[in-house]
Formats: structure tokens, sequence, C-alpha cells
């Protein structure tokens, strides 16, 4: 028997193999909440509209306007909120709003409420 092995069969005999048929969860309670919303309810977060020949847009800026800039720019069917703000929440890239602005293009008519576009 090779000492991998033999190694794994000492290891196992250590371990109790009960069954887990036996095991409750429905008394487990989660310490997270249940529900996640994507909402504008970030105060560092300023919501413009930008006036163009096509009709208006909305840029949502954070961080110092002085530092170089980043801009985005949603996936499709997306907004702001709902493709970057999980990103920029995370803890880590919290940094990047301390070193950079950040500008949120959103397409035309995909902000919270927005009015149906034009045929023209």
């Amino acid at each position: 028997m090779p000492a991998s092995t033999a190694e794994e069969v000492k290891l196992l005999g250590r371990m109790q193999a009960e069954s887990m048929d036996d095991v409750d969860l429905r008394q487990v309670q989660l310490s997270i909440p249940l529900t996640r919303s994507l909402a504008r309810t970030d105060p560092t977060v300023e919501e413009v509209y930008v006036e163009t020949d096509r009709g208006s847009i909305l840029v949502a800026v954070a961080g110092n306007r002085g530092k170089p800039a980043i801009l985005t720019y949603h996936d499709l069917g997306l907004n702001y909120i709902s493709n970057f703000q999980a990103f920029f929440n995370f803890s880590d890239m919290r940094s990047l709003l301390e070193n950079f602005s950040v500008y949120h293009v959103n397409a035309p008519g995909q902000e919270e409420g927005a009015q149906p576009l034009a045929d023209e």
C-alpha cells in the first residue's frame, strides 16, 4: 500500500463516519440579511443630469472630482446601481474612491423611473 493511501486510511479511521441524515437544519438561524436591495441611498454619490443634443443622460459621480477619473458604463439591461454598487461597496474597493473620482454614465432611459425613449 502506498504511503499516501496508508496515511489516508489512518486519518479516515479517526474520523467519525456518522450519517448526515439526522442533522436538522431547520433550527439554524442566519446571521446575514435574507434580502439585499440595490438603492440610491449612498450619500457620497451625486447624480447629475447632463443635457446633450439627444436628451439628458444621468451621470452619477462618486469620490473627489479633483482626482483622476474612472469612467463606468453599465451592461445591457442594467444601470450604474445594479451593475456597480456591490463592486464599489466591497471593502477592498472602497479605497478606489479615496484615490479616484468615479463617473457612472447611464445609457439613456436606464435610470430608475425613466420615461420610454422617443422613436426618433
